[in-house]
């Protein structure tokens, strides 16, 4: 059964949300690489979480940080963007299949491998084939 829940603190006394804190904050020791720009540096702000301060985190190419599991998930789960394109069918000279494949900005390698590095490591390239009609 869900509980009811209207305010903003008890959210934080739920076990899931505990627990999903404590996951997120285990340390994370990885080499960063950019792919973008090889021997570049990455600034950006995060924050997750309403608790914490907003930080400016700094990575340069090739280097090795101690960092949290969730600014790792972050850089391998969402600084990549997808590519399209299409294979003609020879038959009617119609597109008849989209390709999609995902292509990383930015990863983290994991030094020390883990259960959670590994879950969230950095992604092989993507490659999804949709049929069309």
């Amino acid at each position: 059964m869900a509980r009811n829940i209207t305010r903003h603190d008890d959210v934080r006394n739920l076990p899931e949300y505990k627990k999903k804190y404590a996951r997120d904050h285990k340390p994370v020791k990885a080499r960063f690489i950019n792919h973008e720009s090889p021997g570049g540096t990455l600034r950006f702000n995060f924050k997750r979480y309403d608790t914490c301060s907003s930080s400016l985190i700094t990575f340069k190419d090739g280097e090795v940080y101690d960092t949290t599991l969730m600014i790792y998930e972050h850089i391998n789960n969402t600084c990549r963007y997808k590519i399209h394109s299409y294979e003609i069918d020879e038959a009617t000279g119609k597109p008849s299949v989209r390709v999609g494949r995902w292509i990383p900005r930015f990863s983290m390698v994991p030094i020390l491998y883990t259960d959670e590095t590994m879950e969230a490591g950095p992604s092989q390239d993507l490659i999804t084939v949709e049929k069309l009609c």
